[in-house]
C-alpha cells in the first residue's frame, strides 16, 4: 500500500513534485543497499544526488543512544542498529525496504551535547530538513516513544460496513465513522507535540503509521487503507488537512493591481488563525522552544508571500494578529518574566495555553488601527522571533461598554511590565 501511494503522487501529483529544492541537511544516515549496515555521513563531503527521508517520533526520556561529541567518529563508521530504539530500528528497516538510501533522525543526527551549540545551529533549519525531504515516517500512534512503528494491528475491520436501505433502488450503501480521519491522525498522540506539529506542516508527504491501519497524507491527498483511493470530503471537514492548509497558506495569493484582495486576506488570517490556534493546544517540554518551533511555518509561508514576520505575526494582517485571546486568562499563563521569557507579551506566542481568534469576515468595514510599525531594540537575533520588539499603534480608541462576542487586546511591554488597553467597537460590522 505504501509503494502505491508513493509512486501514484510521484507520477500525479504535481503540488507535491514542484516544492522542492536539490538541499540536504549537515547530517545524514546512510543505509548500505546491500548489507544494511548504517553509518552517519557529512553531506557536503558526499556527491548526493537520491532522496532522502525523514522520521517524526516522540522523544523518550533518555534515548539509549544518541549522537554526541563523544560519539561522532564511532558513527560514522558504523551505528550498531540493535542498540537503537525499537522506532529508529524499524524507521531504518522501512527506508531501506521502500528503497531509499538514506534517512534523518533528528537525535542520530544532531548533537544532543549539553551545551545545545550545533542545536542551536541545527534547529534554524527544521523547515528545509521537512520540506525537502522526499517522504516522512510519523510514528503517528506514539505516546511514550518505547512504541515501535510496526505494531501488532488491533483487531477491527478494514473495510466500511455495508447496509441495505428498504425499498432503495439502490443496492449498496456504506456505513463510516465521519471522524476518522480526526480519530486516527488528527487527535493521535504524536501529533498533539508541538515539534511534530511544525513536521507534518512541512513534510511534503507522510506515512502514518498507527494502532490499525496505514494513512498517508499529502499536499493533494489524504488517503486510509480503508479507504486507499484518497478519503471523501465530508470526513476531513473537521480537519485542517495538509491539502487544505497548503491551498489556504502556502500558495501564492491572488492579487489586483498589485495588492492581495479582501478575500484572499480574509482566507489567510482565517487559515493562519486556525493553524495557531491547533499549534496552542500542542504540548512542549520546554516552553521557551514556543516560537522556534513553529519558526518552519512562517518561513515555507514567507517562499510565497511577501510579508514580515516577526514572534508569530504578520506585518500585513497585524489588526487580526494582535486579536487572541484566551477563554480562561488564569490557565493561559502569560509568560512576562525576565527569568522565563518565550514571546514578546503582545505575541498569541507569550501564552502558555490554548489561544483563539475572533472570526475574520470577508466583508470588514472597520479596523480600528490606521496605522502600526515594529520597533526593533535589538538586531542580535533573527526577525523571526526577536525577544525586544515593540510594536508602535495609532488608531481610534471607543468608550468600553462591555464584552461582546469580538474584542481586541493590545498589548506593548517590556520585560518587567505590561501594559493592555482595551480597543472596543461599538459597531463592530
Amino acid at each position: 500500500m505504501a509503494r502505491t501511494w508513493i509512486d501514484r503522487c510521484r507520477k500525479d501529483h504535481k503540488l507535491c513534485s514542484r516544492t522542492s529544492e536539490l538541499w540536504y541537511p549537515t547530517r545524514l544516515l546512510h543505509i548500505d543497499r546491500r548489507t544494511q549496515k548504517v553509518r552517519l555521513i557529512v553531506s557536503k563531503s558526499h556527491s548526493l544526488t537520491d532522496p532522502y527521508i525523514t522520521l517524526s517520533h516522540r522523544w523518550e526520556k533518555n534515548i539509549p543512544v544518541k549522537l554526541q561529541s563523544s560519539t561522532i567518529a564511532q558513527f560514522q563508521t558504523e551505528i550498531v542498529t540493535s542498540s537503537l530504539t525499537q522506532a529508529f530500528q524499524d524507521a531504518i528497516t522501512i527506508a531501506h525496504h521502500l528503497g531509499f538510501n538514506y534517512l534523518w533522525i533528528d537525535a542520530l543526527c544532531i548533537e544532543q551535547d549539553g551545551d545545545e551549540v550545533d542545536w542551536n545551529i541545527e534547529s534554524q533549519n527544521m523547515d528545509r530538513v521537512y520540506s525537502n525531504a522526499f517522504l516522512n515516517l510519523s510514528a503517528t500512534m506514539a505516546s511514550t516513544g518505547e512504541e515501535p512503528l510496526l505494531l501488532d494491528r488491533l483487531s477491527g475491520p478494514l473495510q466500511p460496513s455495508g447496509t441495505k436501505l428498504f425499498n432503495s433502488t439502490r443496492e449498496n450503501y456504506y456505513i463510516m465513522d465521519s471522524q476518522m480521519w480526526s480519530d486516527e491522525i488528527d487527535d493521535a498522540p504524536l501529533n498533539q507535540r508541538a515539534w511534530v506539529f511544525q513536521e507534518r506542516f512541512l513534510a511534503r508527504r507522510i506515512l502514518h503509521f498507527g494502532p490499525r491501519q496505514l494513512a498517508w497524507e499529502c499536499h493533494e491527498c489524504e488517503a486510509l487503507e480503508m479507504f486507499p483511493d484518497g478519503l471523501y470530503q465530508f470526513s476531513t471537514l473537521l480537519s485542517m488537512t495538509k491539502s487544505r492548509t497548503y491551498n489556504i497558506l502556502s500558495r501564492p495569493p491572488q492579487e489586483t493591481h498589485g495588492t492581495e484582495t479582501g478575500i484572499e486576506t480574509g482566507k489567510f488570517v482565517d487559515g493562519y488563525h486556525n493553524l495557531v490556534h491547533n499549534y496552542s493546544r500542542c504540548h512542549l517540554t520546554r516552553s521557551k522552544d514556543k516560537l522556534i518551533a513553529f519558526l518552519g511555518i512562517p518561513k515555507s509561508i514567507q517562499k510565497t508571500r511577501v510579508d514580515t514576520y516577526i514572534a508569530g505575526v504578520w506585518n500585513r494582517t497585524l489588526p487580526f494578529d494582535l486579536a487572541w485571546y484566551c477563554y480562561d486568562i488564569e490557565r493561559c499563563n502569560l509568560s512576562v518574566s525576565k527569568v522565563s521569557f518565550q514571546a514578546p507579551s503582545w505575541s498569541w506566542a507569550s501564552a502558555s495555553g490554548p489561544v483563539n481568534f475572533p472570526e475574520v469576515s470577508n466583508d470588514v468595514k472597520k479596523i480600528f488601527i490606521t496605522n502600526w510599525m515594529f520597533v526593533q531594540q535589538s538586531t542580535q537575533t533573527k526577525d523571526y522571533f526577536i525577544d525586544k520588539t515593540s510594536i508602535r499603534l495609532q488608531g481610534f480608541l471607543y468608550r468600553w461598554n462591555g464584552w461582546t462576542d469580538i474584542y481586541l487586546i493590545f498589548r506593548s511591554s517590556s520585560f518587567t511590565s505590561i501594559e493592555r488597553r482595551c480597543f472596543h467597537a461599538e459597531d463592530q460590522r
